[in-house]
This record gives structure tokens, sequence and C-alpha cells, in this order.
């Protein structure tokens, strides 16, 4: 006997054994009941969520000879035809391969006689986005008024490319993707009733790899199966699947967390030796970073897979260990790798690259490495050169802000750092900002005059503040406070003078012949 695949041999028989699809189910089961069922329907939705299931079981339904309550009843013999595929009252159409005017044209002529065994004869047309213009056109007034024993079943997973004239005279139901639980549970069923030993973490990865598709999850189960005896563990399945396994992923974050780059590169060569593929570790790694932000943000109520109580306490070390502007870039970062992997192939390059950046002692984008406020003043700063013939300066007491330049420095960093974390709102309102330091040593954020509202809003709105100190204190590695003034307000910085005392700029003045121009 020819063997059957899981997808059909476990494919729902009623309406009460379709999973996660109760909003469509309950509407059918009602309109059946009260003899409601219109002419035309419009099932769509993501591959394998049942749209054609849900299509053979209401054309059993409207043809079953039971009570319109037990329909389907799946004993009666229109039922058996139908389930078997050999009723000549029901017809499933491909649209990718009869997709123009002629097929179109003979289907609009054969709707015209009546059922040869049943109720009602019913035509399945799956992928209809594939029909031609003039194919929709040709099939227009037929969906608007067949005859009264004709029931059309339209399936698409693009509805969006289907003609409003054609949607509008549907009934349209969308189906949902399924929760992984779902998924689980019934794998975890056949499994049972196949006698087969599969570990929950097997089956919890194959759910989570059909992206809520039932039928992509069972052929996964099928393919597991059919490597042999003995137990199928998570490893075999990820084998299977080209994909990385959570060890990976963790030792790529404990990189990240300790910036070790000799880590990293050892990971990476072992998952070259392993031959895993590297769209899905890039995958696979998103959706582990997004996890750990999730748990950043949400604390123990995040919405992740914690099929392992043991996950959601390495996630939550994770989450406390890695900054939420490091997580955001991570996220952006890989997003942008995995569609340049996807248009090249250069798989290896692109994410080693990508994650060698985020794991690089300087964060990308703030230049020069800052040292921590304690070690900057130990360093000895090189003194600035003595014009011959001049008065050497006067030395400048030693302080702990930084010097004109690098403060101006840090401030891109920061700048950097708010636009990287998505703070587009609070960076646009600092963009006509000028720094200096106040005698208090306050840093003085300044607005000219045409910036008023800019200047006001910063004023007065407290998240931009937690925004702009959470930045400050990231990229100056201590608290910052900060003063926002006009330009009539501002303070002159300590030590400031007319630019023409200063040695350095009247060396340069000398060596250059020229001359100082005051910015507007």
């Amino acid at each position: 006997m020819a063997y059957t695949a899981l997808y059909r041999e476990w494919r729902p028989q009623s309406f009460s054994e379709v999973v996660g699809q109760h909003h469509i189910s309950r509407t059918l089961l009602n309109a059946l009941k009260h003899d409601q069922v219109s002419h035309a329907y419009l099932f769509s939705g993501p591959r394998g969520t049942g749209k054609t299931t849900v299509a053979k079981l209401l054309a059993k339904a409207v043809n079953c000879l039971a009570a319109p309550g037990d329909r389907p009843c799946n004993a009666c013999p229109a039922c058996n035809s139908i389930t078997a595929g050999v009723s000549v009252d029901v017809q499933e159409m491909d649209a990718a391969s009869n997709r123009g005017i002629d097929e179109i044209r003979d289907l609009r002529d054969r709707v015209r006689y009546l059922p040869v065994e049943y109720r009602k004869k019913v035509y399945i047309i799956d992928e209809v986005h594939m029909l031609t213009e003039p194919a929709f056109n040709a099939l227009l007034k037929t969906l608007e008024e067949p005859p009264k024993h004709v029931l059309f079943i339209l399936a698409t997973t693009e509805p969006h490319k289907l003609p409003a004239t054609i949607v509008s005279r549907c009934q349209r139901f969308d189906f949902h993707r399924l929760d992984i639980k779902l998924i689980t549970d019934r794998l975890q069923q056949v499994v049972q009733a196949r006698g087969a030993n599969v570990t929950p973490a097997a089956l919890w990865t194959m759910a989570k790899a059909s992206e809520g598709a039932m039928r992509d999850a069972l052929s996964l189960l099928d393919q597991c199966l059919a490597m042999g005896a003995g137990v199928v563990d998570v490893g075999e399945v990820q084998g299977m699947l080209g994909q990385a396994g959570e060890d990976a992923f963790e030792d790529i974050c404990r990189a990240l967390v300790d910036r070790d780059l000799g880590r990293l590169v050892r990971r990476l060569e072992a998952i070259t030796a392993a031959g895993q593929d590297w769209r899905q570790l890039t995958l696979g790694l998103s959706q582990y970073l997004r996890d750990i932000l999730l748990v950043k943000l949400c604390g123990a109520e995040a919405p992740v897979d914690a099929h392992d109580p043991a996950r959601l306490d390495v996630l939550g070390h994770f989450a406390q260990a890695l900054p939420e502007s490091q997580l955001y870039q991570a996220l952006e970062t890989l997003a942008g790798v995995e569609e340049a992997i996807r248009r090249t192939g250069r798989g290896r390059l692109l994410l080693e690259l990508a994650l060698i950046k985020l794991a690089a002692p300087v964060f990308p984008g703030e230049g020069v490495p800052v040292p921590p406020p304690e070690v900057a003043q130990d360093r000895e700063v090189p003194k600035a050169p003595i014009p011959t013939g001049g008065t050497p300066p006067r030395e400048t007491p030693p302080s702990v802000r930084p010097a004109r330049d690098d403060l101006q420095c840090k401030w891109e960093a920061v700048m950097d750092r708010l636009k990287k974390s998505r703070q587009m709102s609070v960076h646009a309102t600092l963009q006509p900002v000028r720094v200096a330091w106040g005698e208090d040593e306050n840093l003085q954020l300044v607005y000219a005059r045409e910036y008023d509202f800019h200047k006001s809003r910063m004023e007065q709105d407290a998240a931009c503040h937690r925004v702009l100190e959470a930045a400050l204190r990231e990229v100056f590695g201590r608290p910052v406070t900060f003063k926002i003034s006009g330009e009539e307000g501002m303070q002159a910085p300590a030590g400031s003078c007319d630019p023409k005392a200063d040695p350095v700029v009247k060396l340069a003045l000398e060596l250059f012949d020229g001359e100082i121009i005051k910015g507007t």
C-alpha cells in the first residue's frame, strides 16, 4: 500500500478538528445550521493554515445527506466520495496552471449543468490571485449570479492581488498563522498515535520552524520520523533544518556582552565547520536578540517562547547585561545582513563583519575610543607648541571635563546613540544644539533664537530629559547634568577669552596667514 504523508493522513475531517481557526469554523457551522450558505467564499491567509481543508469540509457539508446539525457526517456516500477525491460534483482547480481566459470560459460553460450525484456542484479554485485580468473579467458575472446549484470557494495567499470587484462578490474569511503551542500539541498527538519517541524540545523546534503553518510542521515531523528508530532530539531536528542551537546564540551574546572577539570568532568557525546555513543562523540570532529585548522591556511578562524555564533565566541575564541601544542596533544590523545574504549569498562574510563590529570595543559611530573619566585624568596631555619669540601660555589647572574638541566628539557620539536606538524625536529636537561646558560643570545646550520651538519642547518634556540623561551617561561613563539656554543666556566657558590670545590659534594664524571668521 502506498505511503500517505502525515499532513494528508491527519487532515481534519470535521470542523471540530480544525485547529486555530475557531472564528471561521463557528461562522460556517452556523451558516450550515440555518441554511444561510453563500454562493461564493474567499479564503485568504498564509500557506498551510487550513484554507483547502476547510474548503473541502464545506463541500462535504453542503452535500452531506445527514441532518444539518451533524454535517459533515463522514459516513454517507457523499462524504466518503468527497473525502476520497472521486466525486465529480466537487472540482478542484489550480489557478496557477489554469490561469487564462480559455480555462475560465470552459468553467463558465460547465457551471450551467446540474450536479450529477449530489445537491451542489462545488468549484474550489486555489491560488486564485494567479488568474489573468481577462480571466477575472470572464469570471465576474458568473461569480455574481451563479446558478443555485453552484458554490464557489476561492483560496489565495495574496488577497491584495485580487480585483476589488471579485472580493466584493464573496464572503471573505482570513486564516491566521497558528500559535506554536497549538502546533506542538498537535504534533504530540500525532507522535503518540504513531508510537514514536520525539522529545518535547524537538517538537517545539519543529513548530517554531513551521512559522505558523500546520502542514509545514507535519511535513517536518514526517521527515524526522523517516530518520529511523531511536529518540528524535532537538539536535537532529536542528541539523536537518541547518539551524544553530541556542548554545551558539548564548555564546555569541556572551561575546557581545564581554566585547570578546576571540570567543566570537571561535564560535563562528565552529558554525562554519558544522556546515550550518548562514541565513538561518542570522534569522535565529535575530529572534534570540528580539526575545532578550522583550524581556528587557517587559520583564517576566515578556511574550517570548519559554518552553524551558531555564531559557527565560538566560534571557533575563542577557537583558540585564546588554544595553537597550546595543540590542536595537544589533537587530537593525542583522535585518540588513539577512536581506543582503538573500541577495548575494555571501553569508559568512556578511555575518562575520556585522558581529565583529557589534562586539568591537568601540561602538560603531563613536569614532575614537573614549577612556573612562578616571583614566582620562591620568593620561598625559600633550602641550601646545610655543610660538617662537612669544610668551609661554599660562598653565591651565587640570579639569575633569573634556577639552572642546573631545566634547564635540562625545556629543556626536551621544547623537549617534539616540539615532541608533531610534529615539528620532529626541534626536530631531537636539539637532540644532551647540554644546559647551559651563563654569558649574554643567553641559550647556544652546539653541539659536530661530529654534525656540525645539528649545521649549526640550525644556518641558521630561521623557526627552530621561532619554538624553541615559545617552550622556553611556557615552561619558558618568552622570552628566545639563542646562538648556538660548544664545543670549549662554555662559562663557571657563578660561574662554579672545581667540587671538590662544597660542595655538595665534600660531595657526601666523603660519597660514589666516583670519578668524565668526560663525553665525
